[in-house]
């Protein structure tokens, strides 16, 4: 298995030897053969150190532009299929992977060769982030979930940790590189339902930090437009556009309370006046 699969870490202004998801990463690769690693960095500088490490061989390629994960997943795909690589699990730069992830990964997709996306449980604060509801353009936590055959209907997955075949990847046409960011993993799901009705949930959970979540008012502010930008990407090529708007006019009137700013409200009659 290890030999058809290859690894994404996807970085952004972060040494890959400081990556959180990559030193976890190590720890689960003692027990199994060699592994392929693609770095993706978007950082504006290559940061990249040689580690010259036992069992992985890196393919690393700085994108000065900051193009997105959208099109850093498709130049891992393109790389996958020239060196006939079968998997591609991709990762962000910040999870802190289970000691036995990769191990478990294997043994869920031996158990389930007719699926073709796996997915961990992406938690925050015991909080089940994904996989998690998606119905009227809005993505919600779920109560509980257990290990296995999960319907799609009426649900969505983070773009973190998931497991894919290359064969269905490049089936439903990848990422949309127009959505760089959020809503990148929506647009993805999106297209595989029309050819999958389930993925497979592994018996892996991952706390994930949300940077929607920050109190800094700078970070929260960037993010929003980055948000914007991706609502407005999303409702041009998969539609929704009325409850998109709807749900992000919401989060806007949230933020211009909370930090009793309206340039929140500006930045989304902006993306709304745009489309």
């Amino acid at each position: 298995m290890m030999d058809d699969l290859l690894i994404v870490i996807v970085l952004y202004k972060t040494r890959l030897q400081d990556s959180l998801t990559f030193k976890t990463l190590l720890n689960s690769v003692n027990s199994v053969n060699q592994i392929t690693l693609y770095v993706y960095d978007n950082s504006p500088v290559n940061s990249y150190e040689d580690l010259s490490l036992d069992h992985i061989t890196v393919k690393y390629h700085n994108d000065y532009n900051n193009s997105g994960i959208s099109k850093a997943y498709n130049a891992a795909a393109m790389y996958a299929k020239a060196n006939s690589k079968k998997w591609l699990l991709l990762l962000d730069q910040d999870s802190h992977l289970p000691l036995d992830f990769l191990h478990n990964m294997n043994n869920a997709i031996t158990r389930n060769k007719d699926e073709k996306l796996f997915a961990p449980i992406l938690t925050q604060n015991e909080l089940i982030l994904s996989p998690c509801k998606f119905r009227f353009m809005k993505g919600s936590p779920l109560k509980k979930i257990e290990e296995g055959i999960f319907p799609l209907d009426g649900h969505s997955v983070f773009n973190s940790g998931i497991v894919v075949k290359l064969s269905e990847f490049l089936r439903v046409g990848g990422y949309n590189e127009n959505i760089p960011l959020d809503f990148s993993d929506h647009s993805f799901i999106h297209r595989f339902k029309k050819f999958n009705k389930t993925i497979v949930v592994m018996p892996i959970n991952i706390e994930h930090q949300l940077s929607s979540q920050s109190n800094d008012k700078d970070i929260i502010f960037r993010r929003f437009k980055q948000y914007c930008f991706g609502v407005k990407r999303y409702a041009e090529t998969e539609g929704g556009k009325g409850w998109l708007f709807f749900w992000t006019l919401m989060r806007s009137i949230k933020l211009t309370m909370q930090f009793k700013e309206v340039k929140f409200l500006k930045v989304f009659f902006e993306t709304k006046s745009k489309l």
